[in-house]
């Protein structure tokens, strides 16, 4: 994971921006630990390992993953919070009946669950999340796109790991570009 932020942090600076500066201190294990147990999930070993070296960012100044916050776990809790509370109230349902989402092969048909834990936003609803409740033809850890008011859930990666590598060769081969 380090040589993964060691990457993503020269890319950062390839923008101008000052990774020192954007960046959070790591993660506690007890700050994690509190993490899944408010949000009643194993979180993947990767992504822990990730978050403890930056937890997250600290400015909304420019925001670091696919142009999205790239949320520290006390975000991580408020985002997941307004989801949840969104479904304790049947938000997502019509008539009694869940509201379909239009989903890739390997996620399932959810507008939203609790097992789907927001790990970016980027100021609208919309979130890349971690799957930890995959459809037989997915991986648990997977991360994909969300749309707060579009159906469709987009499958992005297999897992943290490949979510970030492929990031930063985008970054690297000018396929994406963060904007500040």
């Amino acid at each position: 994971m380090e040589k993964l932020w060691n990457e993503l942090k020269i890319q950062i600076s390839d923008f101008e921006l000052k990774p020192e500066i954007i960046l959070n201190n790591g993660a506690t294990q007890k700050e994690i630990e509190e993490t899944e147990l408010f949000l009643n999930v194993e979180l993947p070993i990767d992504y822990k390992d990730f978050m403890k070296i930056h937890n997250g960012q600290n400015s909304s100044e420019s925001w670091l993953i696919y142009n999205h916050e790239f949320l520290s776990l006390e975000r991580l809790k408020d985002e997941w919070s307004i989801w949840k509370k969104l479904l304790d109230k049947k938000a997502f349902e019509r008539n009694g009946l869940s509201i379909k989402s239009k989903p890739d092969v390997g996620i399932q048909d959810f507008w939203w669950t609790p097992e789907w834990i927001p790990i970016t936003y980027e100021g609208a609803g919309n979130h890349y999340c971690i799957d930890l409740v995959p459809d037989k033809q997915g991986n648990k850890g997977q991360i994909f796109k969300m749309y707060h008011d579009d159906n469709r859930r987009i499958l992005i990666a297999n897992n943290f790991t490949e979510f970030i590598e492929k990031y930063i060769y985008e970054l690297k081969t000018g396929r994406f570009n963060i904007e500040y």
